[in-house]
């Protein structure tokens, strides 16, 4: 199928859009603003745009909470837009100093697009929350990556409308994900790599973006001259995985897996006319119209065919399970759409039969179907069987395991001569530059090993004989390629071959590793020699701890029986007993364990730590093996040990939400408060790592809110962590009202005061959490503390331009007139910083006295206004009354050549002396 993608430009992300409301949408236009960023930032338009900035991301972070079914996930991501916001708050002088005029342009136009887009119903909501929540982690890298992935997002919202589109951005993302792997494997290696990884894709993109009509993408970080040398070798790599008959079986797996999904409890069932008439009304109410939108028309009869045989008359429908039909509709939507080049599945037999003419048709280079019309004229497409393989024909590898695939019929299977499928099998391997031994397991294949004794032991001979013809010092890896296919089968008889027993693969495993690894009970009793037993791979690994990694529990123990050391540790400092419990291996666990009691001699195993100091204790708990974790306390594990980072059983249990776990380590629910003789019986609940975080903190920090309850009421709740944070103060910088609920219930002190005096509510002020400072103040939270430089938390809330926090704090009884150890206000902090939406809820008060005082740097709230170049505060603290350093102000302005202030209080100016002069 020779194919053309036909895709139309995408939409320019700096296209209109005004998710504001009353608002016009504000962009750094350099011909408008000037080309100065810094008086862009003093301007009123650049004032309202820092805030609608705000207002967007807060518009981000709304639809992740009201939405996103994890609410841990959705919080999770909204401290991220948090940072974000912070970092574009810091202007030219910040993060984003070498890309402010693209975070002020280009920037601000995706967001503004982003915010009106997430609305848009016609775009899946699971698709809309997977973007957000992968672009909100995309904006903590560089500044040039965080810019670009924000552009992304807008582009990636905008392909997943209507079959255009959504083929559109499956096949950027085939081509982002082929860039991807090309970098990767070469450029790995090179310093900083994960950092410039999207710089390196961006880069080869821009280069192909023509031949593969995509838009190129801004990335001043490209290494442009690394890139160019190794663009022809990219071309390549794309052109190989990025083809628009890929791109067909692309959306045809993507449709099938959902409806596969949908219809799981009908899957491989013989359906009656009944049940498949109640499918197809199922699959109108609920499934087409979504299809359609973005995989063209799929009709019932292809999702639920009665073409398909069933080996039942009365049942003779089924659901679809073979993606080349839908790729055969597919193909055909887009070809009426115009995306792809008009061309007829290619014939390769025709046969007749009782009913009429049956074509079998190949839609790609692996992907056919049958084509069957009967003599009245019908039509109908199913999947090509063996039965269907035109007997004096020669047959390709992929048509072969194309039916075979399709084949379930063990009948069917074994009317097919394994001696015509050896030489494909050999062929297949040859194209595709996997090993025999692989294909050999492919499922089509397995099954129809498994359809009868004769057949499996025809290929297996097959096999035997490829073997035989190699060298004695080559079979061993052809032996290897058997046991890591997963063939113990096949294994088992190459391996009784004469065979060097020294032979190592380059990883330094002998046959007896790979035999180990894949379980092969009957190879191992062939080889496990001493010598062979104790070797090591690269890794470190003996036989062993091979078998222990990947939870093979038979040969764990048969390597015991034949004498393996137990208490070898590899590179990495691990143990058998550490790999099983890695591995989740319940069985494995206790025959070591067993073993281990049987000695006491070895018992001191069952705290052996790796080199980076975990225990098969911490690896269990990490990993939810709550049998494990019982298993090893039982011997006598210790639970209060620690990692060299200062990590405990109950950190990794914890962090990861594991109560099952944290219950086995602290049966008796009991804390260690004013304890002070550590115990190996029961874990510390206050134990805590080298940066002091104890696991109620990894906790919070992981918004596990049942451990957390759990914990908070057995843990020093007043602890705190290497930022002088206890658990409390944690929960607030993250906004997690729902952690601080729970840590309140616990008793946390809502009046507790950093070094520097700052109380929680002060810290919920910095971030202007409404919910979070109304729990605070029913709680208890004093409204007017002071810190050490008698800051409060109104003074906060005001200086970080949080207009409704200042309304819940002044409604709470704060004190608008109290100034810090430098005599600043709540006012004069919110006209330096230019909030004007502060300004309106102070100056609302009746009587503000604090609208004339001055700092203890004799400037006034006017003053510091007119300085910051904030007109539009300049302009309501005038209308309050403000005069005083009116005319220094003026100075000010002049000197700073800020027009927009000097109008504003000139004008004022004037007005005041206007009714002297026309005074009789």
């Amino acid at each position: 199928m020779r194919i053309t993608p036909l895709f139309r430009p995408q939409a320019r992300t700096d296209a209109p859009a005004q998710p504001y409301s009353e608002q016009t949408a504000v962009r750094y236009e350099r011909r408008r603003d000037g080309p100065s960023v810094r008086a862009f930032e003093k301007s009123a338009r650049g004032k309202q745009l820092i805030q609608q900035y705000r207002t967007g991301i807060e518009t981000l972070q709304r639809f992740l909470r009201d939405n996103h079914p994890s609410p841990a996930r959705a919080q999770q991501a909204a401290h991220a837009l948090d940072t974000f916001h912070q970092r574009v708050r810091e202007g030219a002088d910040g993060f984003f100093s070498g890309h402010v005029t693209r975070l002020y342009g280009e920037g601000k136009a995706s967001l503004d697009t982003l915010c009106v887009a997430i609305t848009d119903e016609a775009t899946p909501l699971s698709t809309r929350i997977d973007i957000l929540e992968n672009l909100a982690e995309g904006l903590q890298v560089c500044s040039e990556g965080s810019l670009a992935n924000l552009v992304m997002a807008v582009q990636e919202l905008s392909l997943n409308k209507g079959l255009h589109t959504h083929a559109q951005k499956t096949w950027e993302g085939m081509l982002d994900q082929a860039l991807r792997d090309f970098s990767q494997a070469r450029h790995g290696d090179s310093e900083h790599y994960e950092i410039n990884e999207i710089h390196y894709v961006n880069g080869y993109r821009n280069l192909l973006a023509k031949k593969f009509q995509v838009a190129g993408r801004d990335d001043q970080f490209v290494d442009r001259p690394t890139v160019n040398a190794h663009a022809a070798d990219a071309l390549a790599f794309a052109e190989a995985r990025v083809a628009p008959e890929a791109l067909v079986r692309n959306l045809a797996e993507e449709c099938l897996a959902e409806l596969q999904e949908h219809f799981r409890p009908h899957l491989g069932c013989a359906l009656t006319e009944e049940t498949a008439y109640r499918l197809h009304a199922e699959y109108r109410d609920h499934l087409e119209t979504g299809l359609q939108s973005r995989f063209g028309p799929i009709p019932a009869a292809v999702v639920i065919s009665g073409h398909e045989p069933t080996g039942s008359e009365e049942a003779p429908y089924s659901v679809i399970a073979d993606p080349a039909l839908l790729m055969r509709t597919i193909a055909k939507n887009m070809k009426t759409q115009g995306l792809i080049e008009k061309e007829k599945f290619a014939v390769i037999d025709t046969s007749k039969t009782q009913d009429g003419m049956r074509r079998i048709k190949r839609i790609g280079t692996g992907d056919f179907y049958v084509k069957e019309t009967t003599r009245a004229g019908d039509v109908g497409y199913r999947s090509v069987r063996v039965s269907d393989l035109p007997p004096a024909a020669e047959w390709s590898s992929e048509l072969l395991m194309h039916a075979l695939a399709a084949t379930k019929d063990p009948e069917e299977l074994r009317g097919l001569d394994p001696a015509r499928v050896w030489p494909l099998i050999r062929s297949a391997a040859s194209v595709s530059g996997t090993p025999w031994q692989a294909a050999l397991m492919h499922p089509a294949l397995q099954r129809y090993r498994a359809s009868s004794p004769s057949i499996e032991s025809a290929l297996v001979g097959r096999a035997v004989e490829e073997v035989e013809k190699l060298a004695e010092e080559d079979r061993p890896a052809a032996v290897a390629q058997s046991l890591a296919a997963g063939d113990v089968a096949t294994a088992n008889w190459l391996a009784s071959l004469p065979m060097p027993a020294s032979w190592k693969d380059a990883n330094g495993n002998t046959l007896l590793h790979h035999a180990a690894a894949a379980g092969a009970n009957a190879v191992v009793s062939l080889l496990a020699t001493p010598a062979l037993l104790q070797s090591t791979n690269a890794r470190g690994d003996t036989p062993l701890l091979q078998a222990a990694r990947h939870g093979r529990t038979q040969t764990v123990s048969h390597l015991l029986g034949a004498g393996a050391a137990f208490g070898t540790r590899n590179r990495q400092g691990e143990t058998v007993l550490y790999l099983a419990a890695q591995a989740g291996d319940v069985a494995s666990v206790g025959i070591l364990v067993q073993t281990l009691t049987q000695n006491r001699k070895d018992r001191g195993a069952l705290d052996t730590a790796s080199n980076t100091g975990r225990t098969p204790l911490m690896v269990a708990a990490a990993n939810g093996q709550e049998a494990i974790v019982k298993m090893l306390r039982s011997a006598g594990a210790n639970v209060a040990v620690a990692s060299h980072d200062g990590t405990t059983a109950l950190h990794e249990a914890a962090r990861r939400g594991r109560v099952g776990i944290a219950r086995l380590l602290m049966p008796a629910r009991q804390g260690y408060l004013g304890s002070l003789r550590p115990r190996t019986d029961r874990a510390n609940p206050d134990a805590h790592m080298i940066d002091r975080t104890t696991p109620l903190m990894d906790a919070v920090r992981h918004a596990q809110y049942e451990m957390a309850a759990f914990l908070a009421p057995i843990s020093d709740l007043s602890r705190t962590d290497a930022s002088e944070r206890c658990p409390l103060m944690q929960a607030i910088a993250r906004q997690d009202v729902r952690m601080a609920k729970v840590l309140i219930a616990a008793q946390a002190d809502v009046l507790r005061e950093q070094p520097d005096g700052t109380t929680p509510l002060m810290q919920s002020a910095k971030t202007g959490n409404t919910e979070m400072m109304a729990l605070l103040l029913q709680s208890g939270a004093k409204v007017n503390a002071l810190t050490k430089t008698e800051n409060s938390a109104l003074g906060i809330a005001a200086k970080r331009g949080h207009a409704e926090a200042v309304r819940l704090l002044l409604a709470a009884g704060a004190k608008p007139d109290a100034g810090n150890d430098r005599e600043v206000t709540p006012l004069m902090y919110a006209a330096r910083e230019g909030h004007t939406d502060v300004l309106r809820v102070l100056l609302a008060r009746e009587d503000v006295e604090e609208l004339d005082w001055s700092s203890e740097y004799d400037e006034s709230a006017l003053m510091l206004a007119a300085m910051s170049g904030h007109a539009d505060a300049v302009q309501l603290l005038l209308d309050a009354g403000a005069r005083t350093g009116l005319k220094r102000s003026l100075g000010i302005a002049r000197e700073a050549r800020d027009y927009a202030v000097l109008n504003v209080l000139e004008r004022a100016q004037r007005a005041d002396r206007a009714p002297r002069r026309a005074a009789p």
